[in-house]
């Protein structure tokens, strides 16, 4: 039979070594003793596989002891004889020695036990949860550092223009409505806005109009055509002539003899307005201004879809933006008579309605310019998007009367 590695002929030599050693407790309280630590062991947690050399090596030390105490006090088979104290003096020393062994190994498991019982401790500590920090190399933590700070030249591609005022271009003319032309604050960018006065005060002269009216409360700077009047200067008339000319409600207007001059001579130069675009004012307002005000390079002969989609691409982030948004694409522009013309775009559902707005307008102001009276979105049904402000994009639409609509303003 084996005992933890050990025959039966192998123990037997091992104990006729330890002839003559005597235990002089008695054996009622020694296995008692043992019994209780035997029990006290088996009743601990059990501890995982980092401590299991532990526990085996107590248990193996256990088994020796008692062994070697039990078979100390039984007589040996070989010779019938029992254990006797005649070799005690002889094997004193020994026995000594011996104690001295079994007193360090019970040292020595008492530590080991305890250090095996810290473990446990330890181990059933509440494992404390430490936050997550992204590495570097972590999409969500690039995503958060690469994030801009939205400025005033990202605000079309963020699509912020909420947080701008855009006047609604006139859909029809009315007594007492005016277009006239101002500058934008760089001096030289033409801003046409159109409002109305009281139907009272409604003048003939021009002069007597741009004297009545505050442009700087709309973040503009004085008309060009006021200060020909004023200072006969000529900086950036001819051009804000040839685009308030385009507008019907410019011309109830009676102009002065040098202004009416330079208006005939410019009439007759007038071309295409190329294209609409978006340019912010003072970080409040936004309007509507042409790309030949805004000085935009062209080609000669443009159709109306080579206009649109130039209208797409072209923007400068410091100064002005495309009215169209990157989300929609123009898919096909079908003339149906000389005055009526169908346009496709596509994405019309990823684009919010304030920024909509200001692409219809745009759009209709622009196909005006190359003569179209009607104009129509094709497919418009099947991309969940009907009302548009003052628009029903399903209906024949009709360019406006004029852009950057103020509503009535108090005339001085």
């Amino acid at each position: 039979m084996s005992h933890n590695g050990y025959e039966d002929e192998e123990v037997i030599k091992k104990l006729e070594k330890l002839r003559g050693v005597e235990d002089d407790r008695n054996k009622n309280e020694i296995y008692k003793s043992v019994k209780a630590e035997t029990m006290t062991r088996s009743n601990r947690p059990k501890r995982d596989r980092f401590s299991r050399p532990v526990i085996a090596g107590m248990s193996s030390a256990a088994v020796l002891i008692l062994a070697i105490i039990v078979i100390s006090q039984v007589p040996l088979l070989q010779d019938g004889s029992e254990l006797s104290s005649q070799g005690g003096n002889q094997n004193e020393d020994q026995q000594l020695a011996i104690t001295s062994d079994e007193e360090e190994e019970f040292d020595a498991t008492d530590s080991d036990e305890d250090q095996a019982q810290h473990y446990i401790e330890d181990s059933e500590q509440p494992e404390e949860i430490v936050p997550h920090e992204p590495e570097q190399n972590d999409e969500s933590y690039e995503r958060q550092e690469e994030t801009p700070e939205t400025t005033e030249d990202d605000v079309e591609l963020n699509g912020e223009w909420d947080d701008y005022d855009y006047p609604l271009a006139a859909s029809s003319e009315s007594p007492g409505m005016y277009t006239l032309p101002f500058l934008a604050p760089d001096e030289q960018t033409v801003v046409n806005v159109t409002f109305t006065i009281d139907e009272q005060s409604i003048l003939d002269e021009i002069d007597t109009l741009l004297n009545g009216v505050d442009p700087e409360q709309f973040g503009l700077r004085d008309s060009p055509i006021q200060r020909l009047i004023q200072e006969g200067s000529m900086d950036r008339v001819r051009e804000a002539l040839q685009e308030v000319s385009r507008f019907e409600t410019f011309a109830t207007l009676d102009l002065p003899s040098e202004v009416e001059e330079v208006l005939s001579a410019t009439t007759e130069e007038r071309d295409e307005a190329n294209g609409y675009y978006l340019l912010p004012v003072e970080d409040q307002y936004v309007y509507l201004v042409t790309g030949k005000s805004l000085d935009v390079e062209r080609e000669e002969d443009l159709s109306l879809e080579e206009t649109l989609k130039r209208m797409e691409l072209e923007e400068q982030g410091d100064r002005y933006f495309s009215v169209i948004p990157e989300e929609l694409d123009l898919e096909s522009v079908t003339e149906i008579d000389e005055e009526r013309i169908a346009l496709a775009y596509d994405g019309f559902e990823d684009v919010n309605e304030h920024e909509l707005i200001m692409f219809v307008e745009g759009v209709l102001l622009t196909a005006a310019d190359y003569g179209y009276r009607e104009i129509e979105f094709e497919g418009i049904e099947d991309q969940d998007v009907r009302d548009v402000g003052p628009y029903t994009l399903t209906n024949t639409l009709h360019p406006p009367v004029a852009p950057n609509y103020l509503g009535p303003i108090e005339f001085h």
